[in-house]
């Protein structure tokens, strides 16, 4: 992870996860997210991506911003980021083993490093959180606890309490959504 720590440190850094209230809000967030010095995506919540949304070609930019300098996802979505200077793969299951291996089949055609999430730090989180962690929580985990950025601020991060994400499709069951929520006010607590 010392790519990620480098990328962040001293930097302001903009954690934008694929909320539906990112879209649906009547501000647009594109410009101040992409004022920080780092812009940090989870999964599909990318700008500009060929992911239908409510029937959309594409999410608007300028609800969302433009950059992407490093990409979280636990999954294998067949799009990718063009921008991006680093990206990081989540899962650690069996599933994310066959996940895992198309983003190696793919890396001559990246212009970015995909890293995977280290199992030491995956327990860290889970014990932090009290439950399996999603890719948000784990990514403000380690911005919180294990790197120097010079501020966090997070935007889209509520996708616990939004029917459904930019892909269009619920919010996993997998995520603990009061333990998710507790955890994250108290890393941005600190």
């Amino acid at each position: 992870m010392k790519a990620l720590l480098d990328l962040v440190r001293g930097k302001s850094v903009a954690v934008v996860g694929n909320a539906m209230s990112l879209l649906d809000s009547s501000v647009d967030l594109g410009g101040e997210i992409d004022s920080h010095d780092i812009v940090l995506r989870m999964n599909a919540g990318l700008p500009n991506t060929p992911v239908p949304v409510r029937g959309m070609a594409g999410i608007y930019a300028k609800k969302v911003g433009y950059r992407t300098d490093i990409w979280a996802t636990a999954k294998w979505f067949g799009i990718e980021p063009k921008d991006a200077k680093l990206g990081i793969f989540m899962k650690l299951t069996a599933l994310g083993d066959r996940h895992w291996q198309k983003f190696q089949e793919t890396q001559d055609q990246r212009s970015f490093p995909m890293e995977r999430w280290p199992m030491p730090m995956e327990r860290q989180v889970r014990d932090f959180v009290g439950a399996d962690p999603g890719t948000g929580i784990r990514m403000v985990y380690a911005l919180k606890r294990w790197a120097t950025p010079a501020s966090v601020r997070l935007f889209g991060m509520d996708c616990w309490d939004t029917v459904s994400t930019w892909s269009g499709k619920p919010n996993t069951p997998n995520h603990v959504p009061n333990l998710e929520k507790e955890a994250l006010r108290l890393l941005m607590s600190e």
